[in-house]
């Protein structure tokens, strides 16, 4: 028989935060377009599994703080328990049909968490999509394609939007969802994105930032946000790919979010990375260590409404980025923070170019490595020939 946490003895405040956490996990369950749009059973198993996978994203998150967060899940699950077993003892199960019913409940728990991270960590898109046939739509009529394919983005989008939420914001009982997805997001293995002004686009293939830290706006209020963020190390290698580089072995920002105006959001701060670039001569590693101020500015849909020719001050400051779905991707704006300040030429302080090895000689000719001349071939006019008839004879300074 689970025991009922709300009678146990212990933090009330950590008592609290995971009564409040199974409350948002059991509200988004229930949000009917999971039922009519996405085809989850609208049965007793159908709510069970919807509950089963979003408190799987809840514990998922809580174990990259495994040392931190501990506690709470252990009461988050205690309280998950406690009501599955009131809710079995309504149905009419006796004392000895509830203890059984619940084993076999914590049991299907388990390995739901279970194949959803070993799905979540797969290379293959498709194993997803399949612990969800199994599980989430085992017990109905078998959902279409696009409503697995659709549920499969909304898991790793969840997953992702998790991870970046902040650990003082969850130990607080505060958690956030994004809202059920609907089954054209997923036509033909395409997402509906925003442009660069907000219009939708369709046709464009999903693309999954290499780090990614959601800050939905529904919770900044008038005080400022304080946000810190780091790339982890799978993140960050995903980044060394994306930019070219040999490593990169740091990657903070400390953030702060205000509201500047009606439809407008300024993110400052600073971005430290640790890394290091491949050499255009060389192709050696040149280490970098930035510490780089950040001044962005974000602004809604309704700020990017035509409004005729736009001019852009080369000292000013650069025009908003789009708010898309009521969310700023933090982490990716810092990739982008650090792509920017990222030397486009970098180059070992040894790296010398020898000149004598390619290049013209002093007759125009182009030159072999080694230094030898390569004659001009008859009728052909060397390019270097033609720059030298422009060049101003010595002392010339016309």
């Amino acid at each position: 028989m689970a025991r009922n946490p709300l009678k146990t003895p212990g933090d009330r405040r950590g008592d609290e935060a995971a009564r409040a956490l199974y409350d948002i996990v059991v509200a988004q369950a229930r949000q009917p377009a999971f039922y009519t749009d996405l085809a989850v059973p609208d049965s007793a198993d159908g709510r069970f599994e919807l509950l089963a996978l979003h408190s799987f994203l809840v514990f998922h998150r809580l174990k990259l703080d495994r040392s931190a967060t501990e506690d709470l899940s252990q009461r988050l699950f205690d309280i998950m328990a406690f009501h599955l077993d009131q809710s079995v003892r309504i149905s009419g199960a006796g004392d000895h049909g509830s203890a059984k019913r619940l084993k076999a409940m914590g049991e299907a728990l388990m390995g739901r968490y279970r194949a959803y991270e070993k799905a979540l960590a797969a290379s293959e898109p498709a194993d997803l999509e399949a612990a969800l046939a199994r599980n989430l739509y085992g017990s109905g009529e078998p959902p279409s394609p696009l409503q697995t394919r659709a549920m499969a983005a909304y898991l790793r989008q969840e997953s992702r939007s998790l991870a970046g939420q902040a650990l003082t914001e969850l130990l607080a009982g505060s958690l956030f969802f994004e809202s059920p997805p609907s089954a054209t997001d997923a036509v033909e293995g395409t997402t509906m994105r925003k442009g660069s002004r907000g219009e939708a686009k369709a046709g464009l293939p999903a693309v999954d930032p290499e780090f990614s830290r959601l800050f939905a706006l529904d919770k900044l209020g008038a005080q400022t946000a304080v946000v810190e963020i780091e790339a982890r190390p799978a993140e960050r290698e995903a980044l060394v790919a994306r930019f070219d580089l040999a490593g990169l072995d740091r990657l903070v920002a400390d953030l702060q979010v205000d509201r500047e105006g009606a439809g407008l959001v300024r993110v400052s701060g600073r971005l430290r990375a640790e890394g290091a670039q491949i050499c255009v001569v060389s192709l050696e590693p040149v280490p970098f260590a930035l510490d780089l101020p950040v001044s962005l500015r974000f602004a809604s849909e309704v700020q990017f409404e035509p409004a005729g020719e736009v001019l852009v001050e080369a000292e000013g400051e650069d025009p908003p980025e789009p708010i898309e779905q009521g969310a700023i991707d933090l982490g990716e704006a810092m990739a982008q923070t650090l792509a920017v300040a990222l030397d486009p030429f970098p180059r070992a302080a040894e790296a010398v170019l020898d000149r004598t090895e390619f290049g013209p000689a002093e007759n125009g000719s182009m030159t072999a490595p080694g230094g030898q001349a390569v004659p001009e071939q008859p009728g052909e006019a060397s390019p270097f020939a033609k720059l030298r008839q422009l060049r101003p004879e010595r002392g010339d300074k016309s």
